[in-house]
């Protein structure tokens, strides 16, 4: 759950967080100023091409740097967790000869 979290969900709703956090700093900046307030950000009318654009953008390049730094298997045979005696004795890899 942690990995989909970090590497799909964060980069991709990070363009939105950021959008619309910056239109709520915009307008409030504007109103402290004596400004009018400009127009809302739209749900309907707003840049979500350029936001889910971004956003994917962001997953892929995140599935990049995970495939280049993931530790590769050891050689050797893969020993599946068994149920032993009453107790579960985790998976192993045994040592290639």
């Amino acid at each position: 759950m942690s990995r989909t979290l970090l590497q799909i969900l964060v980069p991709l709703l990070l363009p939105l967080v950021l959008y619309f956090t910056w239109a709520s700093v915009t307008r409030k900046l504007a109103q402290a100023r004596g400004l009018p307030p400009g127009p809302a950000p739209s749900l309907i009318n707003g840049p979500w091409r350029w936001l889910l654009g971004s956003g994917l953008v962001l997953v892929i390049i995140g599935f990049a740097v995970w495939a280049v730094t993931q530790e590769t298997l050891p050689d050797g045979q893969y020993v599946p967790s068994r149920y032993i005696d009453g107790k579960i004795v985790p998976g192993f890899v045994e040592p290639a000869e």
